[in-house]
C-alpha cells in the first residue's frame, strides 16, 4: 500500500524554523505529524504533500516532504492553483490519498489517476465560517457570501470523497451515512515517556489553559468564573493566541496570567508541570457534535487532571477519566470548578493516572494509524 498524506503541516525542523522566524501556531501540525509517524511505524509507504502559505517559502528547507506554496488571490475564495498537477506526479492508481478536508481539489487528481481519496475532516467549512475570527473582521456581505460558498460548494465537494476519517460519529450525519467512514478522535505520541506526578506536584494550585483565545474557546467565561473563586493561592495561566489576548493581559485579577505562545516542546512541559488542565469550550453549541478537541488527549497524556465541559463529541468511554465542568452559567461554572478543585488529591491523582494510561495505550498514533490502515485497505 502507498499513501500520500495531503495536509497543512511541515517537517519538524521546518516547523521549528517557522516558529522562530514567524511565531506561528498551527494546531494541525502535531495532529498530522503524529498520523504520519503512525503510518510509518506500521510500515506503510507514506509520502507527504504539504500545503503551506506563500509567506512560509523563504523559511522552508527542502526535505522528504513535497511542498506546495499557496499564493492567496486578492479576490475569490479558491486559492489553490496548480497543486493538483504537482500532486499528480507523485501518485498512480495504487496510491491512496488521505487528504485534509480543505484539500477537496485532490478529487481532480483521483479522477485523473484513477486512485482513491479519503477525506480526513477535522471541521466542516460552514461551521468554521460561522465562528472564524478572521472572517468576522470582514464586511457583512463578504461573510454572507463566504458562508453560502462554504455550505453549498465546499461541503458539496467534501462529500465526493470515496471515504472519510471523522473525529466523531455524528459527522456522518452531515456527510451522509451511505459513505464508509472510520472515527479517529486524535492521536497520542507512542514515543512519549509518561512521568508519575508526585504528591507535591498535586498540592499546588495552578490551572492551565492552552489553545485558541476566541469565542469558540470559552476562555472569557472561564476567566469570569475563576474570578468568583476567592482563593489567593489559585493561579490561572493562559497560553495561546487570538482576539482576546489584550483582554486577558489587562484582566483585573492579578491571579490570571497571559503566558504567550510556546513551542510544542514547551507545551508538553507546561502540561506535565501544571496541577490542572482545563478546556472551557461552550458545550451548548451545535457544532460540538462534530468536533473532538485535540487538546483532550494531549492533556490526558500528561498525567495531569483534566477539567473539561461535557462536549457532545466526546465519546462515553472518556467519562471515567475526565472531570466535567458545568457551563450552564458563569455562576454554575464557578461553583462546579471550585468543587473539583476541592476534591482530595488522591482522587485527582488516581483519575489522572488512569486517563494517562488510557490515552497512551488505546489512542497512541500506532494504534490509531492501524485503524486507518485497516479502513483504507478496503478501497484497494
Amino acid at each position: 500500500m502507498k499513501i500520500v498524506l495531503v495536509a497543512p503541516f511541515v517537517s519538524e525542523p521546518n516547523y521549528k524554523r517557522l516558529q522562530a522566524k514567524l511565531n506561528i501556531s498551527n494546531p494541525g501540525q502535531k495532529f498530522y505529524m503524529l498520523l504520519y509517524k503512525g503510518l510509518l511505524k506500521n510500515n506503510v509507504c507514506t509520502k507527504v504533500f504539504s500545503i503551506v502559505p506563500k509567506e512560509f517559502e523563504p523559511y522552508i528547507e527542502k526535505d522528504d516532504f513535497e511542498y506546495y506554496f499557496i499564493r492567496k488571490k486578492r479576490f475569490g475564495f479558491i486559492n489553490i492553483d496548480g497543486a493538483s498537477d504537482e500532486l499528480a506526479r507523485m501518485i498512480d492508481k495504487d496510491t491512496i490519498i488521505i487528504a485534509d478536508g480543505e484539500a477537496y481539489w485532490t478529487l481532480v487528481v483521483s479522477l485523473k489517476q484513477k486512485c482513491r481519496v479519503i477525506n480526513l475532516i477535522t471541521d466542516f467549512p460552514h461551521h468554521v465560517a460561522s465562528y472564524s475570527s478572521s472572517n468576522k473582521k470582514r464586511g457583512i456581505v463578504y461573510r454572507k457570501i463566504y458562508q453560502l460558498y462554504a455550505k453549498y460548494y465546499k461541503l458539496y465537494r467534501f462529500k465526493k470523497a470515496d471515504g472519510f476519517i471523522f473525529l466523531t460519529k455524528y459527522m456522518s450525519e452531515v456527510i451522509g451515512k451511505s459513505k464508509p467512514f472510520v472515527v479517529i478522535e486524535g492521536f497520542t505520541d507512542s514515543d512519549y515517556l509518561p512521568r508519575d506526578k508526585t504528591q507535591e506536584d498535586m498540592e499546588t494550585r495552578t490551572i492551565c489553559y492552552l489553545g485558541a483565545l476566541n469565542d469558540k474557546s470559552g476562555i472569557m467565561n472561564l476567566i469570569e468564573a475563576f474570578k468568583r473563586i476567592k482563593d489567593d493561592d489559585l493561579q490561572l495561566n493562559i497560553y495561546g493566541s487570538g482576539v482576546y489576548v489584550d483582554s486577558i493581559k489587562h484582566c483585573d485579577d492579578e491571579r490570571v496570567h497571559y503566558m504567550g505562545v510556546v513551542s510544542l516542546e514547551e507545551v508538553e512541559k507546561v502540561e506535565r508541570d501544571s496541577n490542572y488542565l482545563i478546556n472551557p469550550r461552550p458545550s451548548k453549541d451545535d457544532y460540538n457534535k462534530y468536533s473532538f478537541p485535540s487538546k483532550t488527549l494531549e492533556y490526558m497524556l500528561s498525567g495531569t487532571p483534566v477539567i473539561t465541559t461535557k462536549l457532545a463529541g466526546i465519546p462515553d468511554e472518556y467519562d471515567d477519566y475526565l472531570f466535567y465542568l458545568d457551563d450552564s452559567s458563569i455562576e454554575e461554572m464557578s461553583t462546579n470548578l471550585q468543587q473539583i478543585l476541592n476534591l482530595p488529591v488522591a482522587d485527582l491523582a488516581t483519575r489522572a493516572k488512569a486517563a494517562q494510561q488510557f490515552a497512551f495505550e488505546s489512542k497512541n498514533n500506532i494504534v490509531q494509524a492501524k485503524k486507518i490502515i485497516d479502513f483504507v485497505s478496503g478501497f484497494r
